[in-house]
């Protein structure tokens, strides 16, 4: 990109002066700025990368994983683990369903976050004033994660029904804020391939609702098809990608 080093002499006529002399053929202009693109271009993605490193890392990210009456359920303490291993300052409180606790009551038990029942909506209401607990959830959460999210309670978000502490915070978040949910529908086959849930899934999703769709597996009833929840991992991708 330069020529031959040229020199002059300063005033006194003594102390040689080194000097570039710039080649300013087209070739080299065009190569100048290709070099500074790729340069550009690398420093934008590694500051990208700290920044996301930085926000998963240092920042506290608070995120309320609901979980319906799925045998899906059974690897809640896995994504827990895993979210909690990627994002070590991240919060996580479960709202579990009546039913979700068939399967997560032992669990519940040595969670060491919050896990909030239908119960605690109305024990910890006493008198007007008092605080509204679905509410505070859904201010206190930065993202809704509904996994596995049943039959029974997509149908009722679907269509606006909120009779449990899920459904109610489903009902009360605030669009307005961008907050991201992400839900995981999990279910038999047979009520997968029903020609109702294609429909109230497109719901959900025409809100901005970001589903981790099913997989087909061995399902818990003994047979094969799809409807399974989503693989933690897969879950877990989900959840911190839209942490960055």
């Amino acid at each position: 990109m330069y020529s031959r080093l040229a020199t002059f002499k300063s005033k006194s006529g003594e102390t040689p002066i080194p000097r570039f002399r710039y080649l300013e053929s087209p070739a080299s202009l065009r190569k100048c700025r290709h070099l500074f693109s790729l340069y550009f271009a690398v420093i934008c993605n590694l500051r990208k990368n700290l920044r996301g490193a930085d926000f998963l890392m240092d920042k506290p990210r608070k995120i309320l994983l609901c979980c319906t009456g799925s045998v899906g359920c059974v690897k809640i303490p896995e994504l827990v683990e895993i979210l909690k291993t990627r994002m070590p300052n991240c919060a996580v409180e479960v709202v579990c369903t009546t039913n979700s606790l068939h399967f997560l009551s032992e669990w519940g038990k040595s969670f060491d976050g919050k896990l909030h029942k239908d119960e605690d909506q109305w024990t910890a209401w006493k008198k007007m004033g008092d605080p509204v607990l679905h509410i505070q959830l859904e201010k206190w959460a930065d993202m809704m994660v509904l996994a596995p999210l049943d039959a029974n309670t997509l149908a009722k978000v679907a269509n606006g029904i909120c009779d449990n502490l899920v459904t109610e915070i489903a009902r009360a978040w605030d669009f307005a804020s961008k907050k991201p949910v992400i839900f995981c529908p999990a279910m038999n086959t047979k009520m997968y391939d029903h020609p109702i849930t294609s429909p109230q899934i497109q719901i959900l999703k025409s809100w901005g609702f970001i589903q981790v769709a099913p997989i087909a597996k061995p399902l818990a009833c003994g047979d094969v098809g799809m409807g399974g929840m989503a693989e933690v991992d897969t879950i877990a991708n989900e959840v911190c990608k839209h942490f960055l």
